[in-house]
C-alpha cells in the first residue's frame, strides 16, 4: 500500500509544478490524429496519411501513417469529434501498431451497442521518449 502512495505522491508533485516542468518530465504528444467519421483529417501533428485499412472491406477500420517511426512509443486512442462539435455516441476503440511497419497505428472502431465494426471519429496521441 506505502508503494501506492509513493506513486500518487509524485504524480501529484508533478502536477503542481505547472506545464512547462511537468510537460517536459512526463513528454509532450510527439503526435496526434483528430479523425472525421469518414477518415478525413481534422488536425494532427506529425501525420502522413489516413486510409480506411485492408481495402476498405469493412466499416471502422483504419491505417493512420505518422511521418516517423514510432518504435519505443506509447500511444492512446479515444472516440470523439476532436473539435467543439457536441458528444458522438457511445462506442469502442482500439489501436495497434499496423502489422509489417514501424510508422503506423492501425484502429478498429466498434459500435457501442452491437459491438459490431462501425465508423467513428476518433482521436490518436503518440508519446515518444
Amino acid at each position: 500500500m506505502s508503494k501506492l502512495f509513493a506513486a500518487l505522491a509524485v504524480s501529484a508533485s508533478l502536477l503542481m509544478v505547472g506545464p512547462s516542468v511537468a510537460g517536459s518530465a512526463l513528454g509532450a504528444p510527439s503526435s496526434a490524429a483528430a479523425v472525421d467519421l469518414d477518415g478525413a483529417l481534422i488536425n494532427g501533428i506529425g501525420v502522413d496519411s489516413v486510409v480506411r485499412a485492408n481495402g476498405g472491406a469493412k466499416d471502422g477500420q483504419w491505417a493512420v501513417k505518422f511521418k516517423r517511426d514510432l518504435t519505443g512509443c506509447v500511444w492512446t486512442g479515444s472516440i470523439g469529434y476532436g473539435r467543439f462539435r457536441g458528444f458522438f455516441p457511445p462506442n469502442f476503440i482500439t489501436v495497434s501498431g499496423l502489422f509489417g511497419t514501424t510508422d503506423t497505428l492501425y484502429v478498429e472502431t466498434f459500435n457501442g451497442k452491437s459491438r459490431k465494426e462501425q465508423d467513428a471519429p476518433f482521436t490518436l496521441i503518440v508519446i515518444c521518449g
